[in-house]
């Protein structure tokens, strides 16, 4: 690990301005306590603001969950029907089930008892599971809420041809009163015509519970309204991402921050009391809105706090641990819960608090004097020192006041200004396509790689314990071989993965799954990586508005994610190629960039453009020309 130069230290405390860089800011918060308190402080509302990051981003997704569904008969034919059943539930249970849904593997009885796994069609998931029938009970109570609607579904909703599954959209449509004859075996006839439901639909909620894809029908010929409510969190993350980076650089990081878990807040808010899709689609935009700036403007300020030595750890265990402690635990408050509403209420309601952050976080001493707001930057870190416990005397002082008023405050700038010097320019478009190349991996793993079905619950649990391990693998190589190195590394191992499962795809199962599990703890190793690199190479005065631009461009381009799993139901050797053709593309983009573990981060737009100018662009040496 770099230690800090104790000359620089020294050269602040003497007011020797020229023997330090002009913004070694890592100097001053040395003197002012290091990684002390404010800094644990900062890092905690990270962590925290991290898992409702997790929430934020897969809230929408436990919303519309759709449980299975069938058509729902008119209540006039439930009631012929429940009528029928009741006149001849002997026969039923003798004839009707032996004839029509007992296979030679199961008994009659087995069909009739509610099992822990079974379709409790509209009963809530927790009586079913009380329910306790004996044969002879079966037998005797011949009202039973379950056997009636077996009967019914049975009758009234053709099975999908050549499989043993019920219809979702389809119903039969005869005349019942004529069909219906007493005392005679009634069986469904694939000969009868059907029609699109006509009514409304019956939810099993054996494992899902009411979302708004059910309670709002959003099934059939509707059903298109799922995908799109979660396109509006898409289009929101294209504005916000822009708008909000604005925000910070030029209102500040802290009044950014504020706002925008504000904003998550009340859209979170707004979507639990929804009555209708037009109002639900316009809360998930506004959650989309915040996709970016939620935690990650939190995540620059945090970075713009610590000094080199701590910055891995500040980049990744925030998203190592909190991230995928958020993904662990939304789907089991989502499943006892039981109502999606409440779960919006329970995941952003929290975020309504969010003022209080204002006592709490300060302001980016880099940004208030990029600003020219130095007397602000000087309280700021006196406060800093106060907090840390950190005495400062009287020369001290003066020393810190001297080295903020030798900084320049930068001139209005914006993202525009990264096109006007070369070498800005090309870390910029390298930094773009670095991270396009990353989320448009990361997202086809996460799409492609297939668990078991038995319970999605515990599916997606599980599935999230990969990325504690990925974020492991990311803190010891970025600290220990370095950004570029480690980044390069990982880029070029995941594409090997992904074409070693291209050629034994056909082969083995559970090699090529394995492959595709190794694959994804590489791509979001990298990822991890990936997401410090901006902060750390873009400078200051543009830092929020470049990284958000950089972010968005991202998560534009992970729309091809589903077109390359698409590509994988046709051809999965080809579509595994693409992907090991992404990762080629990442690791070679690494090269383009500096190393910058151990760095300073650059301030003004002349610091971004001479970052790593001394650098020798290969993978496995850096040094820089003035070293002897």
């Amino acid at each position: 690990m770099m230690e800090e130069n104790p000359a620089v230290l020294e050269a602040v405390k003497n007011k020797d301005h020229k023997a330090t860089r002009d913004s070694d800011f890592s100097a001053v918060l040395l003197l002012t306590g290091g990684f002390g308190t404010l800094q644990k402080v900062v890092f905690s509302v990270q962590c925290i603001v991290t898992i409702f990051y997790a929430f934020l981003l897969m809230g929408p997704i436990f919303f519309t969950l759709t449980p299975q569904h069938w058509c729902a008969p008119h209540p006039q034919t439930s009631h012929l029907l429940s009528q029928k059943f009741m006149n001849d539930s002997r026969m039923f249970i003798e004839e009707f089930y032996t004839a029509y849904l007992v296979n030679e593997t199961e008994s009659k009885f087995d069909l009739l008892l509610p099992r822990e796994n079974s379709s409790c069609e509209d009963l809530d998931r927790r009586k079913c599971k009380e329910v306790n029938v004996t044969e002879e009970a079966v037998l005797l109570n011949i009202d039973n809420e379950i056997l009636i609607e077996k009967y019914i579904k049975s009758l009234t909703v053709p099975r999908k041809v050549g499989k043993d599954e019920f219809e979702q959209c389809l119903q039969y449509h005869v005349n019942w009163q004529e069909i219906l004859v007493p005392g005679e075996l009634i069986l469904p006839n694939e000969s009868w015509p059907t029609v699109p439901c006509q009514h409304d639909w019956k939810f099993d909620y054996s494992l899902y519970y009411p979302s708004i894809s059910s309670e709002m029908r959003w099934v059939c010929t509707d059903s298109f309204k799922v995908p799109a409510s979660q396109a509006t969190a898409f289009l929101g993350s294209i504005l916000g991402g822009p708008l909000f980076g604005w925000l910070a650089d030029t209102w500040g990081r802290r009044t950014a921050i504020i706002a925008s878990n504000m904003l998550v807040g009340v859209a979170g808010v707004a979507a639990a009391l929804s009555p209708n899709f037009i109002t639900y689609c316009v809360s998930i935009f506004f959650l989309g809105f915040n996709a970016y700036p939620q935690v990650n403007i939190l995540y620059i300020l945090a970075m713009e706090f610590v000094i080199s030595q701590h910055r891995s750890f500040v980049a990744v265990v925030p998203f190592m641990v909190f991230l995928t402690l958020g993904f662990t635990i939304i789907p089991w408050l989502a499943y006892y819960i039981a109502n999606w509403r409440i779960l919006a209420l329970v995941i952003y309601g929290p975020l309504l608090l969010s003022p209080i952050l204002y006592k709490i976080l300060p302001e980016s001493m880099r940004w208030l004097i990029s600003k020219g707001r130095h007397h602000d930057a000087l309280d700021t870190l006196l406060k800093v020192a106060r907090f840390n416990g950190v005495q400062l005397d009287p020369q001290a002082t003066q020393s810190l006041a001297d080295f903020v008023k030798s900084q320049t405050a930068s001139k209005n700038v914006s993202a525009r200004h990264l096109w006007k010097t070369r070498r800005l320019r090309k870390h910029f478009l390298a930094l773009c396509v670095l991270i396009i190349c990353a989320r448009i991996l990361y997202d086809s793993h996460v799409r492609i790689i297939q668990f078991s079905t038995y319970n999605f619950f515990v599916t997606f649990s599980v599935s999230s314990v990969l990325e504690v391990l990925s974020g492991l693998l990311a803190y010891s190589l970025a600290e220990k071989a370095g950004r570029r190195r480690s980044l390069s590394m990982m880029f070029f191992f995941s594409a090997f993965v992904e074409i070693c499962s291209a050629f034994v795809v056909q082969e083995s199962f559970v090699v090529h799954t394995s492959l595709l599990l190794v694959g994804r703890v590489s791509i979001s190793a990298a990822v991890s990586i990936c997401f410090m690199l901006p902060v750390e190479i873009l400078p200051t005065v543009i830092r929020s508005q470049a990284v958000g631009v950089v972010h968005t461009l991202g998560f534009t381009m992970s729309f091809v994610s589903p077109y390359i799993v698409f590509l994988a139901n046709w051809n999965k050797i080809v579509a595994l190629m693409v992907l090991g053709a992404i990762g080629t593309c990442g690791g070679l983009t690494v090269l383009l960039l500096p190393e910058t573990k151990g760095q300073n981060l650059p301030d003004t737009l002349q610091e971004g453009e001479d970052f790593g100018k001394n650098q020798v662009h290969l993978i496995w040496k850096m040094k820089k020309k003035n070293e002897a």
